[in-house]
């Protein structure tokens, strides 16, 4: 949705803060930007609502060129939160989320309905917080308002600027899981700003790490754990961390492996008998390349019991999956977040490699984690 072609920034005094950007940004993903202080993070966000105009190559939205876009139209087409959250002050909670909304010239009902909409999405009862003033909300639910606040004019865009950093640990925490939570019902695009590692881990579906105005790495969060692209990389994930995740058991090590997989050509009766024989209750359905095409529960089984149907003809599409050398602490988390029992095991280069359950990875850590018991307890 969003790409970066060669992008540059330059500034008067000959500084460069962007080397030749090359990033795509893909819709409905969390793509976080982390690096240190001055390697450019902030500045390549910025240029994506023209607070910050770039010196050479292109930016591109749904392949538009935003250079030829007004960029008050722009900014106003993108959500935006920073870390001083911004709210205004003399405003109600109703009054700061609806101000973008205003500006688009929204009626009064569908202001009122969204503004209400949005406050009971983040927990936030709209009769006891609509018409309090921000001084009178904790710093979490002012950060809590600051992102409804950017998803008001129902954006398809959200820049977030470092948004949780001044808060709490326990407030951080929970506002990232509340992040997380939101993105599965509102799948936008987010581009997210931190210098914090584990909070990029713990939120990204892809993570750009940068250094002197230069992307030195880019990936999956289990990518950059399990390859680092070299001695910087290393250093700034930490070799602690490093060694817990290289450490962890991965999906691959206790998934179902091609007993947990069938084509979609196959009958119901006879994908019906592999599930009951291997004691299944998920298979994945893969084509003759073994690409993902669905997935097929023991529910989808009993209730479509015709003889003459085929797998294809009832299986239900695949939206999560891990990739090899994912662990199985964050397969698990993942399970967790998206409410699925069910994860297919992908291999860039072997395609499905088997399907790993809840149940199997419960089991699995278990028995990894378990203390002996000494004697006489």
């Amino acid at each position: 949705m969003i790409r970066l072609e060669g992008v540059q920034k330059v500034y008067e005094d000959g500084f460069k803060a962007l080397k030749n950007i090359n990033i795509e940004f893909k819709r409905g993903e969390i793509s976080v930007l982390i690096g240190p202080s001055g390697c450019g993070k902030t500045t390549t966000m910025k240029l994506l609502n023209r607070l910050i105009e770039h010196t050479e190559g292109k930016v591109l939205i749904d392949g538009k060129d935003i250079s030829t876009i007004d960029p008050i139209d722009l900014r106003r087409s993108i959500g935006y939160v920073i870390q001083h959250i911004g709210l205004f002050p003399h405003m109600s909670i109703k009054e700061n989320v609806a101000a973008v909304p205003k500006l688009l010239k929204w009626d009064t009902e569908r202001i009122e309905k969204r503004v209400t909409e949005l406050l009971n999405m983040v927990g936030l009862d709209p009769d006891t917080y609509k018409d309090r003033r921000p001084s009178e909300l904790s710093g979490g639910q002012q950060q809590r308002v600051g992102v409804i606040r950017a998803l008001a004019a129902e954006p398809s865009i959200i820049l977030m600027d470092e948004p949780f950093s001044a808060l709490d640990p326990i407030s951080r925490e929970q506002l990232q899981d509340e992040l997380v939570r939101l993105q599965k019902e509102i799948q936008k695009t987010i581009i997210f700003v931190t210098h914090d590692m584990d909070e990029a881990i713990k939120i990204a579906d892809q993570i750009i790490l940068m250094k002197d105005g230069e992307v030195v790495q880019q990936g999956t969060p289990v990518q950059i754990l399990q390859n680092p692209a070299n001695e910087f990389v290393e250093e700034f994930i930490g070799k602690e961390r490093l060694q817990k995740y290289r450490s962890m058991p991965t999906v691959e090590e206790f998934m179902e492996k091609r007993s947990a997989i069938v084509s979609p050509d196959m009958p119901l009766p006879k994908a019906m008998k592999q599930m009951e024989e291997h004691h299944l209750d998920t298979m994945i359905v893969v084509d003759g390349y073994r690409q993902v095409k669905g997935q097929l529960s023991i529910f989808q089984m009993f209730n479509n019991n015709d003889a003459n149907k085929l797998v294809v003809d009832v299986m239900k599409p695949v939206k999560y999956r891990v990739q090899t050398g994912t662990p199985l602490e964050d397969a698990l988390t993942l399970m967790s977040q998206h409410d699925v029992h069910a994860l297919p095991v992908i291999d860039k280069k072997l395609g499905c490699l088997g399907l790993i359950t809840k149940n199997r990875m419960i089991e699995g850590m278990a028995r990894i984690y378990s203390m002996p018991r000494k004697e006489g307890a």
